[in-house]
């Protein structure tokens, strides 16, 4: 029957393990490391600008640029990325970039999520045509929505004329969508006396 090693050859064995856990972890240190002696890693930062500013819901309605500043370790950086633009709708778009100085350091950044909609809200007037004459008042409704951003505001405006034989009718309706984006729509109709 094999001996205990006791308390101390248990510590011993638990010590070794690990030790041997931690070296399969942690592996060697790759030529691009901050730790390999003598290099020192470059760095890149990244910002966006747009012609509109970002709405308080993360929003753009303009194209974003996004642009790389970059900074050498202790070799030069060949070159930096040029400037990404992004122009299509879309509601999580991400850039990334990576920098190789001539030592082998790198470093890399990613910008992200972008979003985009410059797309205007879609607002208009159903049951009724601008320039009509109704002999009853009609039944119009109103529909508007936004696809991508989302509606954040909406306002309608109702206005009417009694006259002599008619009663001219006016009204209009504005909305706003998350990204800053303007749609509005108008109907003017009257309503013959019964």
């Amino acid at each position: 029957m094999p001996k205990d090693p006791g308390p101390n050859g248990k510590a011993s064995r638990l010590l070794a393990v690990v030790l041997a856990t931690l070296a399969l972890v942690v592996g060697v240190p790759s030529a691009a490391s901050a730790t390999t002696p003598g290099i020192t890693n470059p760095t890149i930062t990244a910002t966006q600008t747009s012609v509109s500013t970002e709405t308080f819901w993360g929003w753009y309605r303009t194209p974003v640029t996004v642009s790389f500043t970059c900074t050498p370790g202790s070799a030069p950086v060949p070159t930096c990325p040029a400037p990404v633009v992004l122009s299509r709708n879309s509601n999580a778009s991400f850039v990334t970039a990576t920098i190789t100085a001539s030592d082998g350091g790198t470093a890399s950044v990613k910008v992200g999520p972008i979003r985009i909609d410059h797309t205007t809200p879609v607002v208009r007037f159903l049951g009724v045509k601008s320039g009509r004459t109704y002999r009853r008042s009609p039944r119009m409704r109103l529909r508007e929505f936004d696809r991508l951003s989302g509606l954040f505001l909406s306002s309608l405006r109702v206005s009417r004329h009694p006259g002599r034989h008619y009663d001219r009718y006016f009204e209009s309706v504005a909305a706003t969508d998350r990204a800053g984006n303007y749609a509005s729509a108008t109907v003017r109709f009257r309503v013959r006396h019964h």
